[in-house]
């Protein structure tokens, strides 16, 4: 994983590595080209002059008055010169290395996290461009970087394809039951229609459409931080206040409902399990009309179990977990009497997850829509 302890390491034995190189150089190089000189003046006498020097040499010590007298009369001064020159060639050989080595060892890893900052900076701005690949070789920390760096760009390009396509589904939404009003508002202002109870009844029915999409978008955006008001509920009488309140609708829809539950209590939020069961209601009515629902209602040590099954045509035959994404309908059609926004089932998960429970989909031998509900004991 990439981090800046890492980075400052990688520099830190990068300058130990440059400081015992030049140590190295200071020790040995000055005696090897004092060795060399010494031996290079050797070479440039006399036969007679060498043999002289090397009596002097092993009789009197290299570094006696004699010796350097002797050298100094045969021309040394001129290759102490040389020693001087040749040993400051040498420092800045040696300060020339270590300065590009340290330019390449900064640049190695400078210039891909410039780079980097630079992506950074257009993905800040709105672009959504992976990053340029990175150089061979790359330092693994930079490496790491880029990696993460391309997987917050997918997420982020996977975002704003979410949001386009939550933002058209909502406008869609909204833009029926808007146009259906302002048509009927137009027709009242010319004339064409008049301002009795029918008319003011169906531009009521069309606000509360544009106020079930509000709620429904409201109770998911605060779906992770919803505050459940948990008391001991009576699960068999709340299942049938549900089943009368939408009883009109089943019976338009031709659904008969059979309710299998004994007398049963448990600690949930009642008015956020009631909307939930709506829900699936609601979803029972519009694509499985003419079906037999059947609901089921139990409880044991573990929690509370509700299931929910019709013989409908079923759930998709794609992965039926997908439903329980907001926007996500089993109904390709944008019709709302036949499809809705694809939020219902987004709102049950999300009620149950408040619950700490789980939501399933499955299905019944006869192929029809099951949906499993468990609420933990302990909530």
């Amino acid at each position: 994983m990439w981090s800046a302890r890492r980075i400052s390491t990688r520099i830190t034995l990068g300058a130990v590595a440059l400081s015992l190189a030049a140590a190295v150089i200071a020790a040995f190089a000055p005696h090897l080209v004092y060795a060399v000189r010494d031996a290079l003046f050797v070479a440039s006498l006399a036969p007679q002059d060498q043999t002289s020097l090397d009596t002097l040499i092993r009789t009197a010590g290299q570094c006696a008055p004699v010796v350097r007298d002797f050298k100094l009369a045969h021309g040394f001064a001129a290759w102490e010169i040389n020693y001087h020159v040749a040993l400051a060639v040498l420092i800045a050989i040696t300060a020339a290395t270590g300065g590009w080595f340290a330019h390449r060892l900064g640049m190695a890893i400078g210039q891909p996290i410039e780079q980097l900052a630079a992506f950074a900076r257009k993905t800040g701005s709105g672009e959504r461009q992976l990053p340029a690949p990175l150089r061979p070789h790359a330092a693994d920390e930079v490496t790491a970087l880029h990696r993460e760096l391309s997987r917050m760009t997918e997420a982020l390009r996977a975002a704003d394809a979410d949001l386009k396509f939550r933002s058209s589904a909502i406008a869609h939404d909204l833009r029926t039951p808007l146009t259906i009003m302002r048509g009927r508002l137009v027709g009242l202002q010319s004339g064409v229609f008049q301002p009795d109870a029918k008319i003011i009844a169906a531009l009521l029915r069309q606000v509360g459409m544009v106020e079930e999409l509000v709620g429904d978008l409201d109770l998911l955006t605060s779906s992770k931080t919803m505050i459940l008001q948990p008391e001991s509920t009576r699960i068999d009488q709340l299942v049938h206040h549900v089943i009368e309140g939408q009883r009109e609708e089943l019976h338009n829809a031709g659904i008969t409902v059979a309710i299998d539950s004994p007398p049963l209590t448990a600690m949930v939020d009642g008015n956020k399990l009631a909307r939930a069961i709506s829900n699936l209601l609601d979803n029972t009515v519009r694509y499985a009309p003419g079906s037999r629902l059947r609901i089921v209602a139990s409880a044991d040590a573990d929690g509370l179990a509700l299931r929910i099954a019709d013989d409908g045509p079923g759930w998709p035959e794609d992965d039926p977990a997908a439903l329980l994404d907001p926007f996500t309908r089993g109904e390709t059609s944008r019709l709302r009497a036949t499809g809705g926004a694809g939020l219902g089932l987004a709102i049950v998960h999300a009620i149950i997850t408040a619950h700490q429970g789980e939501v399933t989909l499955l299905s019944n031998d006869t192929g029809g829509a099951v949906v499993e509900i468990r609420i933990p004991a302990n909530l």
